[in-house]
Parts: C-alpha cells; sequence; structure tokens
C-alpha cells in the first residue's frame, strides 16, 4: 500500500493535491496512493483529492505526526517552527503506512502543497 503524505496551505485546493500526488508518484515511479494523510485544517481539500484518486482519508493529529518525527528524512525549519514536526509530508506519508512504513519519495514542494511517498515493506517498489 502506497500512502501520500500532504502538508498544505490554507489556500491549497484538492486540484494542487492531485497534481503533487500525481508528480510524486511519477517521480517514484508507483502507479498511485491508496491513502491520502494529512492534518485536520486541511481535511477538505484532503477528501476532495483522495475521492478522485478512490483512496482512503488518514486524518492525523499532530501527536501522532511527531511520533514519527525521527523516521522524516527532510528537516524543515519553518515545519518545525508551525506544528513542531521536520516534515508534515513525510510525517504523515510514514503514520498512514504503518510502523514498518518506508518513505519511498520524500517531500516535495510545490506551490501550495507539500507531498511525500510511504510504502508498506511489502509495497515498496
Amino acid at each position: 500500500m502506497i500512502a501520500a503524505g500532504i502538508g498544505a496551505r490554507e489556500s491549497a485546493s484538492a486540484d494542487d493535491m492531485v497534481a503533487a500526488v500525481k508528480t510524486a508518484c511519477l517521480a517514484a515511479g508507483v502507479e498511485g496512493a491508496g491513502v491520502l494523510a494529512g492534518l485536520e485544517r486541511s481535511r477538505d481539500a484532503l477528501a476532495g483529492a483522495a475521492e478522485v484518486f478512490g483512496a482512503r482519508l488518514d486524518i492525523c493529529d499532530l501527536a501522532r505526526l511527531r511520533a514519527e518525527s525521527g523516521r522524516c528524512l527532510t528537516n524543515s525549519t519553518r515545519s518545525l517552527a508551525a506544528s513542531g514536526v521536520p516534515s508534515v509530508a513525510e510525517a504523515a506519508a510514514l503514520a498512514a503506512a504503518g510502523p514498518d512504513g518506508v518513505l519511498i519519495q520524500p517531500r516535495i514542494t510545490f506551490d501550495r502543497v507539500t507531498v511525500a511517498l510511504a510504502a508498506t515493506r511489502e509495497a515498496s517498489p
């Protein structure tokens, strides 16, 4: 299972997220994501993007993301200041993929969205 973790500005739309996830999947050499994960503040746009992909929606709280901080590859000072997490996208992807999940695409930054991909070990490319 591939999980797309998404960090987003409040102005981000579902279309922004769809385009970012498609680009990340192409970069990682995977066909798509079965789960889209992110913060509550982005729920509406995340839900719209998840619907486009036919993916499950996983809303993560900050405590859950902070628990994944040690597995993140990116260390964004902006993200740390705003949320206490080195990368919301990477932490959300890892949280959704579970304790054995691995990052297959570190954070990619777009205009209003960041996205990272994680996979369960059996789904790793």
